[in-house]
């Protein structure tokens, strides 16, 4: 049997690999490609989104048009004064509003759903607790408002 300090060398660095591989990609909105399209890879920072990317939309037009097409990424925080999420569904774990007044409220009219145990929107008591207007349908069982004064204006399945 190889002695043990043999083993952990290459077993270090192998959990090491495997932790790089599963970090965490921070994404931002650009909207460079001046279309308003959620798909489009010349809008991000990092390409379009993935399900295990953080995303901050900040700065957008008025809207993010996802095209009628469903898209993943593991948190949402909208940062954008007035912004319109539409057409489409969004699968999250987060959806986090810094909006810092009502009329600054971001709008969800797009589907909201989550793969995740839990679909949550809000976050920390005075960190995320901002405006933000979902009029579009949450779909899931297990849906948490976690603090804030979020409206929900849709039909909430």
């Amino acid at each position: 049997m190889p002695p043990v300090r043999r083993l952990i060398g290459p077993l270090a660095l192998t959990l090491a690999a495997a932790s790089a591989a599963q970090a965490y990609t921070l994404n931002d909105w650009t909207g460079a490609a001046g279309n308003n399209l959620w798909g489009d890879p010349a809008n991000w920072t990092q390409g379009v989104p993935a399900a295990d990317h953080g995303v901050t939309i900040a700065n957008a037009a008025e809207l993010v048009d996802l095209a009628g097409q469903r898209w993943s990424a593991d948190n949402v925080v909208l940062n954008s004064t007035q912004l319109r999420l539409v057409n489409g569904t969004l699968v999250t774990r987060f959806l986090f509003s810094n909006a810092t007044s009502a009329t600054d409220a971001a709008t969800i009219t797009a589907s909201l759903t989550s793969d995740a145990p839990q679909l949550t929107v809000g976050g920390p008591t005075g960190y995320y607790d901002k405006p933000l207007r979902i009029e579009g349908p949450i779909v899931g069982d297990n849906f948490a408002l976690s603090v804030g004064n979020t409206v929900l204006a849709g039909a909430n399945t």
